[in-house]
């Protein structure tokens, strides 16, 4: 059986919560497993350790991990300030997060970044983001729309040669569903580009490592978990949970 590492999401104290307010829970979407769902996969939420000896153990034994979308990264992690108060990020999640990503690049296991999950590959590579897109960037697409949520879609244009293009093909006219108020400026080292929104030239895909046909570190814009949609054309996720699941077994390793 294949373990798949899912760092957590944050919710952290807040006295008008009723139930455990004066506590910092970790979770996450109940989705992200139900995208790898499948008899030999086992998801496991990654705990926030003091101990970094006993989190290096702990994440050893992953075969791969997932990371989720969520609260902004801080900007200060690609060298800027924040723009307004609301986009100062999560610092503490960030460094949470810094050290999982870290140790799956070094030691050449699979990753797949979702939402938050690609900006933060893309910082850890050196590249920087849009605060927000609407402010930085006022003639793109509207890219986040929270009474619509998932609801909101695009098109999306995938690299020719690339892993997405070999899933899902190159044709245009493959939409995505879109949640994301910030994105890629500038593109971190090594990383390749998977897809863009063809309207606003936007990065929604990145890729690093391996071959460029079959890459280690995969990250998307927008949410695979929260396929099938109602009533959108949006692609399927399985293309991409089964390739990602397939980096996993190949990585296997007999204890």
């Amino acid at each position: 059986m294949i373990k798949i590492g899912i760092p957590a999401r944050f919710l952290y104290p807040h006295p008008s919560r009723p139930l455990l307010g004066d506590k910092t829970m970790i979770y996450m979407g109940r989705e992200i497993p139900r995208l790898i769902a499948h008899p030999d996969v086992l998801p496991v939420l990654i705990p926030d350790l003091d101990d970094k000896e006993l989190l290096a153990s702990l994440l050893h034994e992953m075969n791969g991990f997932i990371f989720q979308g969520g609260n902004d990264i801080a900007p200060e992690r690609y060298g800027e300030s924040p723009l307004r108060k609301d986009w100062e990020g999560d610092a503490e999640r960030d460094s949470y997060e810094w050290d999982i990503l870290d140790h799956a690049v070094k030691n050449e296991k699979p990753v797949l970044g979702i939402c938050r999950g690609i900006q933060l590959i893309n910082v850890y590579f050196g590249g920087k983001l849009f605060q927000d897109i609407s402010h930085c960037r006022p003639e793109a697409l509207t890219h986040n729309d929270y009474p619509l949520y998932e609801g909101l879609t695009h098109e999306v244009n995938f690299a020719k040669g690339g892993i997405l293009e070999k899933l899902y093909g190159l044709e245009s006219g493959h939409k995505v569903n879109s949640i994301h108020h910030q994105g890629i400026k500038e593109l971190g080292k090594g990383l390749r580009v998977e897809a863009v929104s063809p309207k606003d030239g936007l990065i929604e895909g990145i890729s690093w490592g391996g071959k460029k046909e079959a890459p280690l570190v995969l990250g998307v814009q927008w949410h695979p978990e929260f396929d099938p949609l109602p009533n959108a054309e949006t692609i399927s996720s399985k293309p991409l949970s089964d390739y990602f699941l397939s980096l996993c077994r190949s990585h296997w390793e007999s204890p």
